[in-house]
């Protein structure tokens, strides 16, 4: 099987030793991820049971539609698929989704390698990800709906030059991108833009459906997307495999020959731009400005700290001092901002689908629906809690040689967390308030107060029994499966049976009120809630300030970004 292999590789000028080793240097950055951040196995795992069904379903109903739609459709499907997948690999990395890793090329350039033999090994190097796994069944269909007849080799040479346009075009975007991609704003940009997206799948589907209600059919079953999308690299291959099926092998080797050209001017843009980029000339990096000389800095004037800020003198220095950071990080960190924005927008968003949308309930909601804001609340401060110590990132280990009290420094965050969670509970409190006419709603919002205080109390100790390290750099939103197996277990599953356990008596109370309908037992629940949730909420700041004395060194090593060096 070696000599085989060799002697494939010899015949394609490539050479079959450094390819092997540049293999086991793949296979080893891919495994160090894994064992030196295990919480990834977690998560592979959960991509794993959520993406599969969707992509094997995508791939039954390709392969089907090749074999059952009537002319011109299949190859008309077939151009689709295949383009809007190499349009995945392009439009993903820019969003800050890593599809295929591969080597740092840069690092590679100064051994005697060739330029063929380090883009093979980028190609195959992608077979240890995982999103190309993901493409294989859509891949298998393609073979199954077209490779039934003597066009199978035409078939099977474009499935290989479309992943190769795939892999490479969304390296050249990576490389391309320069520092762009890597800056500060950037990053924000695109988090932001991603969430607001992600928030705005009810608008975009009425659009969707307003856009389709204007389409005539007719002009649909004449509109044929593979004479428009056959000039991009995919598109052509998609124009190849039909041609070939009709027995037209000219045409079909044409359209072939003019993909593989596309894929050898794309290979060689690449390098060009990787070369300028070691170099120090990236083609869309951020321009480097040159610093002006050192100044004297203007004496300043004392900031008074306004009425906004005395609002909170009535902490204690510590916690009023750890309450500000706590603030202030909010806003900073983009991660944090954009789960601020999406907090506010989402309970107006529930609001226009529930009361206002195209398909709107004709029943009218009960008065009792506005305590269900207490669930709610919960919710979101899971969300937004979990993990707070590790949401300081490399200021972790400063922040705890300070000499303030540990049950200070959760209380300042917890009371920040609080003020920001309490914004969109209030949104939504109006709301109901508003529609439904109920003091009820006044009531669910404070018991979501109480809620909220109960689930920090889990989430608190949680952050010193399960911390976990999340990169502030990162041009993505942070992962709950980070860190350790224990830690993204305990995350999953330990902390939500917790939260469930912690809230069920206040479950229990409004389920007694709901049930006997006694709308005194309401009232009377909002102030066991209070006063539940407030002691709760300290027995666990007690409880975390004493295991953090005794693990601040373990917090400190499981915060860490690893070393993927």
């Amino acid at each position: 099987m070696a000599g085989i292999i060799a002697r494939l590789f010899a015949s394609l000028g490539l050479d079959a030793t450094r390819q092997a080793a540049l293999f086991r240097v793949r296979a080893k950055l891919t495994l160090r991820q894994f064992t030196r951040q295990q919480g990834r196995i977690v998560g592979f795992i959960v991509m794993l049971v959520v993406f599969t069904p969707l992509v094997l379903g995508a791939a039954f109903g390709s392969a089907l539609g090749y074999l059952r739609l009537p002319q011109p459709w299949p190859a008309q499907l077939l151009g689709m698929v295949l383009v809007v997948l190499w349009a995945i690999w392009i439009v993903l990395p820019v969003l800050a989704f890593r599809l295929n890793e591969g080597l740092d090329l840069t690092r590679l350039l100064v051994y005697p390698l060739r330029i063929r033999d380090l883009v093979a090994s980028t190609l195959l190097g992608t077979l240890l990800d995982f999103p190309t796994y993901l493409v294989l069944p859509l891949f298998v269909a393609v073979f199954v709906g077209w490779g039934r007849t003597w066009a199978w080799p035409v078939v099977l040479v474009g499935l290989l030059l479309g992943y190769a346009h795939m892999v490479i075009m969304s390296q050249l975007v990576l490389t391309a991108g320069g520092g762009l991609l890597r800056s500060r704003r950037f990053r924000d940009i695109s988090i932001v833009i991603l969430s607001l997206l992600g928030s705005s799948c009810y608008f975009l589907n009425q659009g969707i459906q307003a856009l389709a209600r204007r389409v005539d059919r007719q002009q649909l079953l004449n509109f044929h997307p593979l004479d428009y999308v056959q000039w991009l690299p995919t598109g052509a291959i998609a124009r190849a495999i039909e041609q070939a099926t009709n027995g037209a092998w000219g045409a079909a080797l044409l359209w072939l020959l003019y993909s593989l050209v596309l894929l050898v001017g794309i290979i060689w843009l690449w390098w060009q731009l990787l070369l300028r980029l070691v170099t120090g000339a990236g083609f869309i990096s951020t321009p480097q400005r040159e610093r002006p000389a050192a100044q004297p800095l203007p004496r300043r004037a004392p900031v008074s700290t306004g009425k906004a800020v005395s609002l909170w003198r009535w902490l204690p220095d510590g916690v009023h001092q750890i309450f500000l950071k706590e603030l202030r990080a909010i806003w900073r960190i983009p991660q944090r901002r954009i789960g601020l924005i999406q907090g506010v927008l989402m309970p107006v968003l529930l609001s226009v689908f529930i009361f206002f949308g195209r398909q709107r309930p004709t029943f009218l909601l009960s008065p009792w629906f506005g305590l269900g804001l207490a669930g709610y609340a919960v919710f979101t401060t899971w969300f937004t809690t979990i993990n707070m110590l590790g949401w300081e990132g490399k200021a972790l280990p400063m922040l705890l040689v300070t000499p303030l009290p540990r049950h200070q420094i959760f209380l300042g965050k917890a009371l920040a967390m609080l003020l920001v969670l309490a914004l969109p509970i209030t949104v939504f409190a109006l709301v109901l308030a508003f529609l439904l006419q109920s003091w009820f709603s006044l009531a669910g919002w404070l018991a979501a107060i109480g809620a909220s205080l109960a689930t920090m109390a889990v989430t608190t100790v949680a952050s010193v029994l399960f911390p976990a390290p999340i990169n502030l750099e990162s041009t993505s939103r942070q992962s709950g499966f980070s860190g350790g197996c224990l830690t993204a277990l305990g995350n999953i599953f330990v902390v939500p049976l917790a939260i469930a356990l912690i809230c069920s008596p206040l479950v229990a109370l409004f389920a007694a009120a709901f049930w006997w309908e006694q709308d005194w037992l309401v009232a009377v629940g909002v102030v066991v809630v209070l006063l539940y949730g407030a002691g709760v909420f300290g027995l666990g700041v007690y409880l975390a300030e004493r295991l953090m004395v005794q693990r601040e060194a373990e917090i400190i090593a499981a915060t860490r970004q690893p070393d993927m060096g």
